[in-house]
């Protein structure tokens, strides 16, 4: 694996080159000044039951 640097370079080239490449990466993301939507609700897990010996094959 190499480093940052190496791993980048071509990724930051490429956008010197076309700037509007990044505007449009940029307008993709979410707004920031928008609130984060709630959790959502999920059951909370619950203990396995134990078997009783009739129950296991």
């Amino acid at each position: 694996m190499g480093d940052l640097t190496t791993t980048l370079k071509p990724q930051v080239e490429v956008m010197k080159r076309s700037p509007e490449t990044l505007e449009s990466l940029i307008r993709k993301l979410p707004d920031t000044t928008a609130l984060a939507p709630p959790p959502v609700e999920r059951p909370k897990p619950q203990r396995a039951r134990q078997l009783d010996a009739e129950e296991v094959a």
